[in-house]
């Protein structure tokens, strides 16, 4: 996995765009409220508040020593949210990310706040298999 960081500006506030491989994982990782799921990790380009704009989100998860970028949590929403609160659009394309922890520290040292990364669950296989079987049933009655 390669993680690279690239200055940016949103409304005249200096941040951070995050990239995994050809991706955009963040266009203003400085903004993002890191360490609680669902994290927003596409911000309003016009004015840089989470939850201004819909959609790019993402839940995060740990297994040992390894970080799991996936789709959030549909079930703990009501419609309002869910018409709101869709995955980023390269994991719903390519699947969920594995990130070492090793790697992670990029991602870490553009956070605004201090957030660590123990803050993040366990992963549960039984709650992801499920998370991507309803995100891809409702994506399919979506689009």
């Amino acid at each position: 996995m390669n993680i690279k960081t690239d200055e940016s500006k949103i409304d005249k506030i200096k941040t951070k765009k995050i990239y995994l491989n050809d991706f955009e994982l963040s266009n203003a990782a400085t903004l993002v409220e890191w360490g609680i799921n669902p994290i927003q990790v596409q911000i309003c380009d016009s004015c840089g508040i989470v939850a201004c704009s819909d959609g790019g989100y993402i839940d995060i998860y740990k297994q040992n020593d390894l970080f799991i970028l996936t789709i959030p949590s549909i079930y703990e929403y009501d419609n309002f949210e869910l018409s709101r609160r869709y995955p980023l659009e390269a994991i719903i394309q390519n699947g969920p990310i594995i990130i070492e922890q090793s790697q992670y520290r990029i991602i870490e040292s553009c956070y605004s706040m201090n957030y660590t990364i123990g803050r993040y669950p366990e992963v549960k296989i039984k709650k992801f298999d499920f998370k991507f079987h309803h995100w891809s049933a409702l994506r399919k009655t979506i689009y």
